[in-house]
């Protein structure tokens, strides 16, 4: 499944680049920011980039972003890696989130910088 959907990511980047794929809304639900197919395939490579250079496949990758572009990228970066998302949530506490990143075995993790604050001592890359 996860190879379909990035195989679908790369087919809509090329036949429809421009139009937008993804988009952030306010609190009041007003468009904040947005991303088109081809920036949307852009960031996801990005993010795949990053994980290769330090997570095998099938390794864990926490990734504890907001409810944002950069959360759907990370996670889908982290599927193009070949790798595992681990999506938590941001506002998690920093035992909890040290509990579930041991339990997973993660390797990397995405987050706020408290996020990686509570995990320095796993061994896990920032």
């Amino acid at each position: 499944m996860a190879m379909h959907l990035l195989q679908r990511l790369h087919e809509h980047a090329h036949d429809r680049g421009s139009r937008i794929a993804i988009q952030e809304l306010s609190s009041v639900g007003t468009p904040e920011r947005s991303a088109t197919f081809a920036q949307l395939l852009a960031l996801v490579q990005s993010y795949a980039s990053t994980i290769r250079k330090s997570v095998a496949p099938g390794e864990v990758v926490v990734i504890a972003l907001p409810n944002r572009i950069d959360c759907t990228a990370a996670f889908l970066g982290a599927l193009h890696a070949g790798t595992v998302g681990f999506l938590m949530n941001p506002s998690t506490t920093a035992h909890e989130l040290v509990r579930a990143a041991s339990a997973a075995s993660a390797k990397a993790i995405f987050g706020c910088d408290e996020a990686k604050i509570a995990v320095r001592d796993l061994n896990v890359i920032p």
